[in-house]
């Protein structure tokens, strides 16, 4: 599950409070809404978290602040981006979230 910008406070919600298991929540520029309602969490899945150091909309600092609780757990992996703003079209943040899908996805 995964979204972005707002989109990604959806997607940290409705996943991290799913009741059956995740493959992962990707997160890009994104935040957690300070609506989410999170102490039906059990099990963290993984979670990988990529956003630019460019992004003057959301910036680091508040994706940080907002999602502390769960970036202090293991499985979940914040990459920051130096060239990305607020968008999606880094080539770089492409590539590591595609590696992240992969490395997740069960074989047939």
């Amino acid at each position: 599950m995964g979204g972005f910008s707002q989109g990604s406070s959806l997607a940290l919600n409705a996943g991290l409070t799913y009741k059956r298991q995740l493959g992962g929540i990707i997160v890009v520029g994104g935040f957690m809404s300070e609506l989410s309602k999170l102490e039906n969490i059990k099990d963290n899945p993984d979670m990988l978290v990529v956003h630019g150091k460019q992004d003057e909309i959301i910036t680091v600092e508040k994706a940080k602040s907002t999602m502390k609780s769960v970036l202090e757990k293991e499985n979940v992996k914040m990459v920051l981006i130096d060239d990305m703003a607020h968008d999606l079209y880094s080539e770089e943040a492409k590539k590591i979230i595609h590696d992240f899908i992969r490395e997740r996805a069960k074989s047939e």
